[in-house]
């Protein structure tokens, strides 16, 4: 074997290695973004809960100064 196709075998193989380097970072990537869309749904969701929550207190507040007829804010 010769000088010059050691090194392209050397090269191909550092290319190589790259490629499946890049490949298991990607996939660690995308199992770090599923958890991410998870944990970020159930933010939405527990947002969405207290904004009905704060509704039906803001409701409630407008029924109880209607009710007394005096302005409370």
């Amino acid at each position: 074997m010769d000088f010059q196709a050691f090194v392209s075998w050397c090269f191909y193989g550092l290319i190589g290695g790259c490629a499946v380097y890049g490949v298991a970072i990607l996939a660690k990537m995308n199992t770090s973004i599923q958890d991410l869309n998870v944990k970020i749904a159930v933010v939405i969701e527990k947002t969405g809960s207290h904004e009905k929550r704060l509704d039906k207190h803001d409701d409630l507040f407008e029924n109880i100064k209607k009710n007394r007829g005096q302005n409370v804010c």
